[in-house]
């Protein structure tokens, strides 16, 4: 998901299930689970709107991780 120049994605990555929060002004990896920030820095309205979002479309991003992540 990409919203002006705040991109929210999940990658070929290490467990837990996270998503990267990334701009010009912010890197953050949050846990699919909880929502909390396992590590980064930024802006926090960035922040505030990824998370919001990714709660709003949970279920999607929890799908993309299995797909991606996980061996079939």
């Amino acid at each position: 998901k990409r919203e002006g120049k705040v991109r929210i994605e999940i990658r070929a990555d290490h467990n837990p299930p996270h998503f990267h929060v990334t701009s010009p002004d912010s890197n953050f990896m949050v846990d699919l689970a909880s929502f909390a920030v396992m590590r980064g820095s930024g802006s926090s309205q960035e922040l505030a709107w990824a998370i919001a979002w990714a709660k709003d479309h949970t279920e999607a991003l929890k799908a993309k991780w299995s797909e991606i992540n996980e061996p079939e």
